[in-house]
């Protein structure tokens, strides 16, 4: 296994640099009626888009996940960088792909927190086929917090009190990750018949949905997002278990 950056060196000399830059991690569980444990990692100085996780091979890291990244390259530097570019729908798919592809490697660090199972690995390394149930939407920010940092949440639910759990499986994860300026939410879920609608995320209006895409182009740069609505976007999945309409178990 290959160490693969979440942030490609290339991409690098196009980040916002900060002074005196560290690297923090943590990684927390919270069971129903239980407090949760948090495990943090000490921090370290460097900048955060140093970061690998080794979970991929040498073949697939310089074979087809370059290619991914070559296809992007064009418009994601304007992007990141808060230059006004439009988005056909063509590049808006390419820019899923690259997307789902680090939401994968992300979750694969944590097995527990893996969602997508191997099949749906398979599908989208042969034919770069984004897993059903995935929605994608993408920010314009200016939060340093973001410039190169990513967070998610993964649970497992059931639709019904009697259905029991597959231990140790989750069904739903949303995954936050920053780019220079650009922000992106990534939302799956493998439990049939559940289906979270996030429109109160676009009429925010400073948000536009890339996955499932639509016929009509993405001028880029958007409004600015705020820090409130960053940080609500990040923990989005707090925000939908808590809310009064939630029937479901967790």
């Amino acid at each position: 296994m290959t160490g693969e950056h979440l942030w490609p060196e290339w991409m690098h000399p196009y980040l916002p640099k900060l002074e005196d830059p560290k690297k923090e991690e943590f990684y927390r569980v919270v069971r129903s009626k239980h407090a949760a444990n948090t495990f943090h990692k000490k921090a370290r100085p460097g900048h955060t888009y140093t970061k690998t996780i080794r979970v991929v091979c040498r073949i697939c890291n310089t074979g087809w996940m370059s290619g991914v990244e070559e296809l992007i390259k064009p418009t994601l530097i304007p992007m990141l960088q808060g230059q006004p570019i439009d988005l056909s729908p063509d590049e808006q798919q390419k820019r899923a792909t690259w997307i789902t592809m680090k939401m994968l490697v992300m979750e694969s660090e944590v097995p527990a927190d893996r969602v997508i199972q191997n099949d749906g690995l398979a599908s989208f390394k042969s034919y770069r086929t984004i897993p059903r149930g995935t929605k994608i939407w993408i920010a314009y920010h200016d939060s340093p917090e973001w410039y190169a940092g990513y967070g998610g949440q993964a649970l497992q639910a059931s639709l019904s009190p009697d259905r029991p759990f597959i231990r140790g499986r989750k069904n739903i994860q949303a995954t936050a990750f920053g780019v220079g300026h650009l922000f992106t939410l990534t939302y799956f879920t493998t439990l049939t018949g559940f289906e979270i609608e996030f429109d109160e995320i676009e009429k925010m209006g400073v948000v536009r949905r890339l996955w499932p895409s639509r016929a009509t182009s993405i001028t880029w740069p958007m409004r600015t997002v705020s820090e409130g609505d960053l940080d609500r976007l990040s923990h989005i999945i707090e925000h939908v278990i808590r809310a009064p309409s939630s029937e479901w178990r967790v």
